[in-house]
């Protein structure tokens, strides 16, 4: 999944949520971003791709508070960040995108 598309499941996330569902959906996102940075190659990063896309199904409906929104935002800035750091590496470098690579 190129970075712009992790970007736009990050944002779709945020902007889905605004009332119930909210607390299984940032659950969700936050072990679908936890994947996502545990990947050691591109083939881990497109199943996530698919990950993401029937998270967005799934969720679809949810709604959340602004607590919510802020927890899958700040987990996407997280997936994006790993899967740009494995793209990366994939293009000749490092392999791998920890969580704690990408942590502030």
């Amino acid at each position: 999944m190129s970075m712009s598309r992790w970007m736009v499941v990050a944002l779709g996330a945020g902007v889905a949520l605004a009332g119930c569902g909210g607390e299984e959906a940032a659950k969700d996102f936050e072990a679908l971003a936890a994947k996502v940075c545990e990947c050691k190659d591109v083939e881990c990063l497109a199943k996530a791709q698919g990950d993401a896309q029937a998270w967005l199904t799934k969720h679809a409906e949810a709604r959340g508070s602004e607590a919510h929104v802020k927890r899958i935002t700040e987990a996407g800035a997280k997936m994006t960040a790993c899967a740009q750091k494995l793209a990366m590496g994939a293009m000749g470098g490092a392999t791998s995108a920890s969580p704690a690579d990408s942590a502030e």
